[in-house]
Parts: structure tokens; C-alpha cells; sequence
């Protein structure tokens, strides 16, 4: 057996972490085939994860100590103790001398690597060598600054913009010290758009950045002159008169990077991050303008329910993926008045009256998002003032129906904001609006999503369903539909990504295109029928009798024929995984004490494993809570007066006073929490740190 503890695979790592998702480390995984090196550095690439995030699953792959190299200053003399060629070769860098121990502590890619750390003790003959592990494209790039004068390629360059929307923790646990020690960053950009000048200081600022932003061509010479700015970024409009500038001599040569960008919309669209991950960015942001914009309001509307809802009903009514995000950019963008509602049964104008509608139109115009944000916002005016509609919105059927849409999604929250509205009483007030709000196929469709969303709330969240599938429709418009019946779906539209996501997420069914597919339908049967016992379905368009026998004597659980009926379809699907999970042994329960087994590490442990249980704690205090697991995933949380997330933090609050007991179960309570476990845990601990939440 070697005498070295076995390695864990970095991914397996960063998922048990709650770091990453399944479907980031699928596009990390992608890339790296064609672009080579370390997945850690494709994840980077995305911004799935920071450098620190990074570094502490490396710290534990490696078994090792990890340092996080980005913003920290090493003196020329530790730097010195290390020749060039040694580090290139070795991809090793000092980073600090301990004259006590006369210790060198040095960056390593690979410190478990016996070959590199005994030519870095060669060469530093009488010194002690303390390794450490570091991110792999950071550590390269250090040693190219600090050995040869210049900037590695970090990350392949690949982020035009540094981080404008991009919400990272700002709090670093690891670098301790040295954060404090880093001056703040600053950028200057050249730009005379408003919406630069009003909305992205702030956006920096909560990134650990400083923004200026000028148009004056005298006042960027003194800021130039009279502070060092990493970057310089240059609206794409004000790139000529910047060239003239500068070739008058009007502005000081600028020594750093010099981006040239054009509009939000364009940074969505052009940038290598993919457009999911840049507009969640963007839309966090803008969920924080919407916080601050009403921040004197009477209600705080649901800016994260009303745009989840926007996006079940868009794929009904056949709006595209760009029209849907720009309908959540224009709802993002809307601030109720302060006017109280009538919760009666007639129309109650108050709920969609809006305060400064045309700040939000200029703030859409400045954004100049790729789908028509702008007239989806005065048609939507022009809809609840009651006025025809004119000009180009009413050649636009999209943007007529995207209209109706956020007026009717609008209004049911305004109107109606409590959750615990009867969904019949919601369908009788919303069809009164047919006609006036949106038409009655727009209205009977918000309605089956409303009764949709009320059944699954009163059950537990139901199975993943993988499906395969790249052009086949019927397929797609059939995960669709398994979608709107409560299953949690994941797509693909490879064969070798399915099995790959099979390995990682451990789906309960898989669904195949077999037409599309063909002999690689079998290959996958196969392989999950040997490593799983998840259930595996083909849809075929041909439905002959020798390919449906063919197809289950392969293994299929079954197969999908013409007509495709979803609820039939569905209907069968259902039955096949409740009697599967009948036959499951029940999971063994168990008990502790927090002392031994923090709640953290508790909620990672049964997460990971994914578990289905019912947690009781208790405090010596006498306090107790109930906390409920579907699938490893926290789904519903009562402690004394609190629940939901709120309860989540006091039980991290205990830390290591109190005791835990587990029950299998296969009945949960309503649902109250939304967020991944990942986000709730720090989070919490987060408040703790601070003394936000009370402890007993």
C-alpha cells in the first residue's frame, strides 16, 4: 500500500464542497479537452470558483497547505533564494522566509511531486523547504512577473471586463493578513454613458475595486498622473476622441492594460464566459439596483419569484431564451409605487402603478441588452395605462406578448402578496383581467403554472431526469413537460457528456433520443445498466416492433412510440420510480452530538450522500428544531420561531453545543428554502463570523 494518501479527484472535491455544480464542472470538463491543462484552471476560466475557493480544494486533494498568490506582495530577497531556471522548471515560487527556522515556504503546483522538491532542496542547500499548493495558472503567472518583468497569460486573458457583474465573496479566510496589506484596485473608465457613471461604481465597490469614471479629457489627466490604475477601460464611442487624445499628447502613456468595450450586451454576447454565467451576474446586480432603487418603499417586491416565473411561463408561450432574460432585465427594472392595494375582488389599478416607469426606460436604453428592453417597457406602459398600442411594439407580436406577460406576472404579486392566496381565488381574479391585462391563452396558462406550483409545493421535490437529446424535438417538448410535473431535469446533447454527468450527479432516470443516437443509445444503456440502477427510457419516431424488442432486450426500462401522449408518457415514468423506491432499503438512522459532528459538516455529509431524512436537534438550552433533506438538498427548516433560512443560521450558531438525531423519511412538510445548501452554509457562517446571529 503507498505510503502517500490516495488522491481524490479535484472535482469530486469541489462538488462534496458544495463549491461547484454539476453542470460547471461538465462545461470545465469540456473545455479542458480541447484546450488541455488543469480543470481547476478551466473552472477559474468560468468563474465557477476563485483562486481561494480553488485553493482549498486543493489543500485538500494534496493534503497540503495552500496560499492563495493573487494581490500578494513578496520582497525581492525571498525571491532571490530561488534561481529562474529552478522555479520555471520545477513551477515553484518562494514566497516567504522564516529566519527563526530558517524555513523557505514555496508555491508548488504539484508538492506532492518527491522529484521537484528534492531539486528545490538542492538548490537551496542549509534551508528548510516548506511547501504549499497553489492554483496552477495563478503560480506560472507570478513566476513570469517576479522572475522576467511581465504578466503570465492568466487564464488565457479570457475576461475582457475584470469581474463587472461577477458576485464573488470579498472576505478571504485564507490569504489572512496579506488581504488587508493589498492596496485596493482601481480601474479607470473613459465613458459618458449615465448609467456608467450612476450604476457601476457601486458594482465595482462590492467587487473590492475602485472605479473612476470621466469623460473630461483635463480631469483624466490628473487622475492618470496622480493615482495607478490597473486598467483602463474605454467605451467603445469614445475610442476615437481617446486615440486623438492620445496622439496629441493630451494624456500621459498608460503603462497598464487598455480595453476597448462596447455595451453590457455585448459583453454578454462576446465574452468566452458563457452568456448563463454572465447574466446571472447581471441579474444579481440588478436584483441590488432594484433592492436601493426601492429602498423606501412600503413592499419589497419578489424580484427572484417574479423573475422565476416569467421563465416557467415563457416556454409555454414560445418566447426564446433571449427574449425570456430580457423580460427579467424590464421586471427587474420596475418600482411599484408606495400606494397600498385593496385586496378585493375588482381590478386594483394600484397594483400596477410604478414610480419614475421612464428612469426605468432610460436605464434599459443605457444597458442596450441584446433583446428590446426598451419597447418591451412602453409597451408594457402603454398596456396598463390603457392606450392602443403604436408604432413599432404593435408590429412586434413578441414584444406585445412580453408585455402581457410582465403585466399579468406583475399584478399577481402586486395585487395578491401573499403566497398563501387560494390558487382558485388567484385564477378567478386573473380572468377577469382577459381582455384588459393579457389575452384568455396568456391568463389560462399562468393559471396551470400557479396550480402547477401549488401541487409541488404540498410534495416533496421529485427526481432528476437526464435527457439526451440534441435536434429531437419531441423529446425536448417531452422534458418540458416533465419539467412543469416537478422533475428536476438536466440536458445534454452528447452521449459521452450524459455518461459523464451520469457518473457525477446520479440521475434516477435517463431519456435518449435513440433515433438521433442509434448504436450510441445502446452504449449508454448498457453502461448505466452495469454502474447504476437508474431507469433508462428511448423516445423513437419509427416504433416498429423489431426495434421496440431490440431496444428492451438491450435493457431499455421502456420505450417511448408515436402518438407521444406526455401525460401517459409521464404517467409511466411515475409509477416505475415509485416502485423502485419502494424497493429500496431504508437508510439506517443515526445520532450525535454537534461536538462530534458540527452541523456544517453534518449538512455536507448527508448533502453529499444524498439522503432523504428528518434532522432533530436540540441545545442544552432547551432550544429544538426540525430540518428536513430531500435528496441531500435542505427543503423545509423550523427552529422555536424561525424557519426557513433563518433557522438554518441559528443551528450553525450552536456550533458544538447540542445533539442531532436523523429519521428516513418519504413525507416532507411545504417546502420554505429556495437557496442550494451551499449558499445557505456560508451564508451562515458568514453571520456568525460577524455575530449576526444569535448563538443559544
Amino acid at each position: 500500500m503507498s505510503e502517500q494518501k490516495k488522491q481524490e479527484r479535484i472535482d469530486h472535491i469541489l462538488l462534496r464542497l458544495g463549491l461547484v455544480s454539476d453542470e460547471q464542472i461538465a462545461q470545465a470538463l469540456m473545455r479542458q479537452k480541447s484546450h488541455g491543462s488543469r480543470i481547476g484552471t478551466h473552472l477559474l476560466y468560468q468563474k465557477a470558483v476563485n483562486e481561494e475557493q480553488l485553493v482549498r480544494a486543493l489543500a485538500v486533494q494534496k493534503h497540503t497547505p495552500g496560499v492563495v498568490l493573487g494581490g500578494r506582495k513578496i520582497a525581492d530577497e525571498v525571491i532571490r533564494r530561488l534561481s529562474l531556471e529552478v522555479a520555471e522548471e520545477n513551477q515553484v515560487l518562494p514566497f516567504k522566509f522564516q529566519a527563526e527556522s530558517r524555513t523557505l515556504c514555496v508555491a508548488m503546483a504539484d508538492p506532492r511531486d518527491p522529484g521537484a522538491l528534492k531539486r528545490v532542496q538542492r538548490a537551496c542547500r542549509g534551508i528548510q523547504i516548506k511547501p504549499y499548493v497553489a492554483c496552477e495558472i495563478v503560480l506560472l503567472s507570478q513566476i513570469a512577473r517576479h522572475y522576467r518583468g511581465r504578466e503570465g497569460r492568466v487564464l488565457d486573458q479570457i475576461i475582457e471586463l475584470p469581474a463587472l457583474f461577477v458576485d464573488e465573496p470579498s472576505e478571504s479566510s485564507m490569504s489572512g493578513s496579506n488581504a488587508k496589506e493589498s492596496p485596493v484596485p482601481a480601474v479607470l473608465m473613459i465613458s459618458r454613458t449615465a448609467f456608467h457613471k450612476n450604476v457601476l461604481p457601486s458594482v465595482f465597490e462590492r467587487e473590492g475595486m475602485h472605479l473612476d469614471v470621466s469623460s473630461n479629457v483635463e480631469e483624466i489627466d490628473v487622475r492618470m498622473r496622480e493615482h495607478h490604475f490597473e486598467q483602463l477601460l474605454v467605451a467603445e464611442e469614445m475610442e476615437p476622441t481617446f486615440v486623438q487624445w492620445v496622439r496629441e499628447g493630451r494624456l500621459p502613456p498608460f503603462p497598464s492594460e487598455i480595453v476597448v468595450f462596447g455595451t453590457v450586451s455585448g459583453v454578454l454576447l462576446d465574452n468566452p464566459v458563457p452568456y448563463g454565467t454572465m447574466f446571472e451576474a447581471l441579474q444579481r446586480s440588478l436584483e441590488q439596483l432594484a433592492a436601493r432603487r426601492c429602498r423606501t418603499s412600503i413592499w419589497k417586491p419578489p424580484y427572484a419569484r417574479i423573475c422565476a416565473e416569467i421563465e416557467r411561463m415563457s416556454r409555454p408561450l414560445g418566447l426564446r431564451r433571449l427574449a425570456v432574460g430580457g423580460l427579467q432585465v424590464a421586471a427587474l427594472l420596475l418600482v411599484p409605487s408606495d400606494l397600498r392595494v385593496r385586496q378585493s375582488g375588482d381590478y386594483v389599478p394600484e397594483a400596477l402603478s410604478f414610480n419614475d416607469l421612464e428612469g426605468s426606460i432610460e436605464i434599459a436604453r443605457s444597458l442596450r441588452f441584446p433583446w428590446d428592453v426598451e419597447a418591451c417597457l412602453r409597451a408594457f406602459a402603454e398596456m396598463i395605462s390603457g392606450l392602443p398600442n403604436e408604432g413599432p411594439a404593435r408590429d412586434k407580436p413578441k414584444l406585445v406578448l412580453a408585455a402581457q406577460l410582465l403585466a399579468l406576472v406583475w399584478y399577481r404579486h402586486s395585487a395578491f402578496r401573499s403566497v398563501e392566496v387560494p390558487v382558485r381565488r388567484l385564477g378567478e381574479e386573473l380572468t377577469r383581467q382577459a381582455g384588459h391585462l393579457a389575452s384568455r391563452s396568456v391568463i389560462e396558462t399562468y393559471a396551470r403554472l400557479l396550480a402547477t406550483e401549488a401541487r409541488r409545493r404540498g410534495r416533496a421535490p421529485r427526481e432528476q431526469v437526464l435527457v439526451v437529446a440534441r435536434h429531437d424535438q419531441r423529446v425536448q417538448r417531452f422534458a418540458a413537460h416533465l419539467e412543469t410535473e416537478g422533475y428536476r431535469t438536466v440536458r445534454s446533447l452528447e452521449v459521452t457528456e450524459a455518461l459523464r454527468l451520469h457518473e457525477r450527479s446520479h440521475p434516477d432516470a435517463i431519456i435518449i433520443a435513440s433515433d438521433e443516437f442509434a448504436e450510441e443509445a445502446f452504449v449508454l444503456c448498457r453502461t448505466v445498466r452495469e454502474t447504476s440502477d437508474a431507469l433508462v427510457y428511448a423516445v423513437t419516431e419509427r416504433g416498429g416492433a423489431e426495434l421496440v424488442r431490440e431496444l428492451l432486450d438491450a435493457g431499455f426500462n421502456d420505450v417511448f412510440v408515436p402518438p407521444f401522449d406526455h401525460a401517459i408518457m409521464s404517467s409511466r415514468l411515475g409509477r416505475s420510480l415509485d416502485a423502485r423506491r419502494q424497493e429500496k432499503p431504508p437508510t439506517r438512522n443515526f445520532g450525535g452530538t454537534l461536538a462530534e459532528l458540527p452541523f456544517v459538516d453534518l449538512m455536507q455529509a448527508l448533502g453529499g450522500s444524498q439522503k432523504s431524512v428528518r434532522i432533530e436537534l436540540r441545545h442544552p438550552s432547551g432550544k429544538e428544531g426540525t430540518l428536513y433533506l430531500h435528496e441531500g438538498r435542505m427543503v423545509h427548516a423550523v427552529c422555536g420561531e424561525l424557519s426557513g433560512a433563518e433557522a438554518i443560521y441559528r443551528f450553525i450558531a450552536w456550533g458544538d453545543r447540542g445533539s442531532f438525531s436523523t429519521e428516513s423519511v418519504v413525507a416532507f412538510p411545504e417546502s420554505n428554502i429556495d437557496l442550494p445548501n451551499h449558499t445557505l452554509l456560508l451564508e451562515g457562517c458568514r453571520l456568525v463570523d460577524k455575530g449576526a446571529v444569535e448563538t443559544s
